[in-house]
């Protein structure tokens, strides 16, 4: 081999091997400062594509999650009040058996009659101003909206259905509620177990409810997590893997860096031919 002075093509190798080698200490410095195996597109344009619509479906996922708490909140205060209402019925009940007792004087019916009549007041007031989220929220008891929809899923047709009922007198059919005399009280009885029904239903159906959103909760944490797992083995560095490719390109940069330190000495040695 030639010995040439103008142009130094070891030295102008070891230059390019180093410029690699410094690439890619700086590229696995980023990687593990980052946690991010994939920091730009050009890192993996296509890794870089898939991991984002992963991305993108793991947060709506999360706000299925965060919907569908809302409709657990919002069935929990329902089978409260409705829980409530049910202790104002049973407690009617008690009335109109009392009522019906014949060792009970007018005196004593009358009593009974002003209890009965603010009970129905405040069933009706509870059902006229229960709102869940705040006083301009949604009414439910009032039997101004009886299905509320949650979205479970990230299609725009995945919903589940809340249930709520109406409370007031005239729909539990307390209307007619009269303990004043034994008559009337006995008569009444059929009424009140009527509501007494109506509200038992009503619970139950916000119960089964309530286990449809458990189940939905439960399988959108599942997708959620999976989708995340995913998108981590896509995305995120393997450090383990990195650290070694750091230190590996740690060691080329150095040995480069010393190639090209004899390389710059090499058109020196002509200076010996001439001496």
């Amino acid at each position: 081999m030639g010995m040439r002075i103008n142009t130094n093509l070891a030295s102008l190798t070891a230059q390019r091997n180093l410029f690699a080698a410094t690439q890619r200490v700086e590229g696995s410095m980023g990687r593990l400062a980052s946690g991010l195996r994939i920091q730009r597109a050009s890192d993996d344009a296509a890794g870089l594509s898939v991991s984002e619509r992963m991305r993108a479906r793991t947060r709506s996922w999360e706000q299925v999650e965060r919907n569908i708490v809302d409709g657990q909140a919002l069935g929990n205060i329902a089978e409260g009040l409705y829980a409530g209402v049910g202790d104002m019925v049973a407690r009617l009940r008690e009335l109109a058996m009392a009522s019906s007792n014949g060792t009970l004087s007018d005196a004593d019916r009358g009593s009974l009659q002003a209890e009965v009549a603010e009970l129905m007041t405040e069933i009706d007031r509870v059902a006229a101003d229960a709102r869940y989220n705040g006083e301009s929220g949604i009414p439910i008891a009032d039997g101004s909206i009886l299905r509320v929809p949650i979205q479970v899923g990230i299609q725009a047709d995945d919903f589940v259905y809340v249930r709520l009922t109406g409370m007031d007198t005239t729909r539990l059919g307390l209307d007619g509620v009269d303990v004043s005399t034994a008559a009337a009280a006995e008569a009444s009885l059929a009424g009140i177990d009527t509501a007494t029904q109506r509200v038992a239903r009503a619970r139950g159906r916000i119960g089964a409810d309530q286990r449809v959103l458990s189940s939905a909760l439960s399988n959108a944490s599942v997708t959620k997590t999976n989708l995340e797992s995913s998108t981590s083995r896509i995305r995120d560095v393997d450090v383990a893997w990195e650290t070694a490719e750091l230190v590996r390109a740690n060691i080329l940069q150095e040995v480069s860096t010393k190639v090209l330190a004899q390389a710059n000495m090499q058109p020196e040695l002509a200076l010996q031919l001439l001496s």
